[in-house]
C-alpha cells in the first residue's frame, strides 16, 4: 500500500493527515504536489508559502494513483499546484506519464469530484506549448472541471533565464498565485526540465554491420562548461559489442565528447556541450573472433543504457537488441503460419503452412502455393498422397511411384509399401531402402 508513504509531514501545524482534526479538513486546502525528480526538492519544500500542504510523489510508483489518494484526504480543496517535469502535452507523475491518451481512461472520474471549480496550476516546462499542449490542457479541464493555468515556455531559473509565469489558462479566469514565496522563486536554481535519451535503430545485427545513433536531448542548452553524464549498462564487457574506439570503423560524436570508458567496459563518461548530442556507433562484428569472449556470437542480447548525471533532473534509458544474424531474431512467412517456423523459409510462402517448415517442405501444402515447393505433385498432398504420382518427380516423393524415381524415395518399398501404394514399384530402387526389397 502507498497510503502511508504518500504524505510527508513537513509542518505539523499546517499539514492535515488521515487522523487530522475536522477543523483542518474543513478549511480550503492549498495542496502542493511535487515530483521527487525535481531539482533541489528540499529548497522547494521549505520555500512554499505558509499554510500550503505538501505531497511528494514517489518516483517508484504510479503518480496518478498517489495523487488520487491525496485527494481523498481533502474534502475542500482551494487550489492544487503540480510541480514536475513536463513537455508539450505531457506531465511526469511518479512512474507515470500523464498525456492526452491517458486522459481518455476512467481513472480521472474521481478527480472531478475534488477539482471541479478548483484552481489547478501546473509548473512544468512547455506543457501547454503548441496544438498538442493546448489540446492536453483543454482535455484535462473537461475531465476534471478544474480551472487550469500552465506554461507554454520553460518554467524556473537558470544562468540566463527566469520565468515562472503560467501564461495559458482554460476554464474560468482566475488570478494565478504561485505556491512559493517571492524569495524562493528568486533564489531557486533549476528549471523543470530534463534529458531524453534514445537510439535509432534499436535492433543491431552483426553480419549486416548495423549502425545506431544514440541521441541525448536536453530540454535547455547546457552551461558553458557542458553537462557531464554517465552512460551505463551495468554489464561488464558490454562495450565490446560496439566499435567505439579506433581503429575504424568507430563511433563518431556530435554535440559532445567521449571522456573515458569505465574500467570494466560496462559504460562510459560523456560530456554534453550542445542541447542535442549524438553518438553514431556501429555494432562490432566478432564473426572471426577466436576463443570465448563475452560478446562472441552468443546469440541475441539486450542491453539497457541508463544516462545519468549530477546536473540532470532524472535518469533516462533506452534498450538495444543485438544479434549475430537476422535469423536469430526469428521470423514467420509474410502470412502468419499457424505454427512458428523453426527456420525461416528460403522462399516466402504467401499462404499458411499447416506444419513447421524445416526449411524444405517434405510435402506440398494443403493449399497450393503460388511459389515453388520442393515437392510438386499433380495432386495436393495432405501429407501422404492417396495415390501415386503417374510421372517421375525430379525430387523426393513421400510415397513411391509406379516408375523408378531418379532420386531417393523417402519411403522404400518392401513388397507392400508401409504407406500403401496401390501399385508396387516394378523395378528395384537404385538406392538403399530402410527396408530391403525382396
Amino acid at each position: 500500500m502507498l497510503e502511508n508513504k504518500l504524505l510527508k509531514n513537513f509542518s505539523a501545524d499546517t499539514f492535515s493527515t488521515v487522523n487530522g482534526s475536522q477543523t483542518l479538513l474543513e478549511r480550503k486546502a492549498d495542496l502542493v504536489i511535487i515530483d521527487s525528480s525535481i531539482d533541489n526538492l528540499p529548497f522547494l519544500i521549505n520555500g512554499r508559502k505558509k499554510d500550503t500542504e505538501v505531497v511528494i510523489l514517489d518516483s517508484r510508483f504510479d503518480g496518478i494513483e498517489q495523487i488520487t489518494q491525496a485527494f481523498r484526504k481533502h474534502n475542500n480543496l482551494g487550489s492544487v499546484h503540480i510541480v514536475t517535469h513536463g513537455s508539450s502535452g505531457s506531465l511526469q507523475l511518479g512512474s507515470s506519464v500523464l498525456n492526452n491518451e491517458l486522459l481518455d481512461s476512467d481513472r480521472f472520474a474521481i478527480w472531478s469530484e475534488y477539482l471541479a471549480g478548483t484552481s489547478l496550476l501546473i509548473y512544468g516546462c512547455e506543457v501547454a506549448l503548441g496544438t498538442v499542449g493546448e489540446s492536453f490542457i483543454r482535455r484535462l479541464h473537461e475531465v476534471t472541471g478544474a480551472n487550469i493555468a500552465a506554461a507554454t515556455h520553460k518554467v524556473g531559473n537558470s544562468d540566463s533565464y527566469t520565468n515562472w509565469e503560467l501564461n495559458y489558462q482554460v476554464g474560468e479566469s482566475f488570478t494565478v498565485e504561485l505556491a512559493f514565496t517571492d524569495r524562493a522563486i528568486a533564489s531557486y536554481s533549476g528549471t523543470f526540465v530534463g534529458l531524453t535519451a534514445s537510439a535509432d535503430p534499436t535492433i543491431l545485427i552483426e553480419d549486416e554491420g548495423t549502425v545506431s545513433t544514440l541521441t541525448f536531448a536536453l530540454d535547455e542548452a547546457p552551461p558553458a562548461g557542458g553537462i557531464a553524464v554517465s552512460v551505463d549498462t551495468g554489464v561488464p564487457g558490454a562495450l565490446g559489442n560496439f566499435d567505439i574506439l579506433p581503429p575504424p570503423p568507430q563511433a563518431t560524436f556530435t554535440g559532445g565528447n567521449l571522456v573515458a570508458g569505465f574500467a570494466d567496459n560496462s559504460g562510459f563518461d560523456f560530456l554534453i556541450t550542445d542541447q542535442t548530442a549524438t553518438i553514431t556507433v556501429p555494432i562490432f562484428d566478432d564473426a572471426d573472433a577466436d576463443g570465448d569472449t563475452v560478446n562472441d556470437d552468443v546469440g541475441v542480447e539486450e542491453l539497457t543504457f541508463t544516462v545519468s548525471g549530477d546536473d540532470l533532473d532524472a535518469p533516462s534509458s533506452f534498450t538495444l537488441t543485438l544479434a549475430d544474424t537476422a535469423s536469430q531474431l526469428g521470423g514467420d512467412d509474410p502470412v502468419d503460419d499457424p505454427v512458428d517456423d523453426p527456420v525461416d523459409d528460403p522462399v516466402d510462402d504467401p499462404v499458411d503452412d499447416p506444419v513447421d517448415d524445416p526449411v524444405d517442405d517434405p510435402v506440398d501444402d494443403p493449399v497450393d502455393d503460388p511459389v515453388d515447393d520442393p515437392v510438386d505433385d499433380p495432386v495436393d498432398d495432405p501429407v501422404d498422397d492417396p495415390v501415386d504420382d503417374p510421372v517421375d518427380d525430379p525430387v523426393d516423393d513421400p510415397v513411391d511411384d509406379p516408375v523408378d524415381d531418379p532420386v531417393d524415395d523417402p519411403v522404400d518399398d518392401p513388397v507392400d509399401d508401409p504407406v500403401d501404394d496401390p501399385v508396387d514399384d516394378p523395378v528395384d530402387d537404385p538406392v538403399d531402402d530402410p527396408v530391403d526389397d525382396p
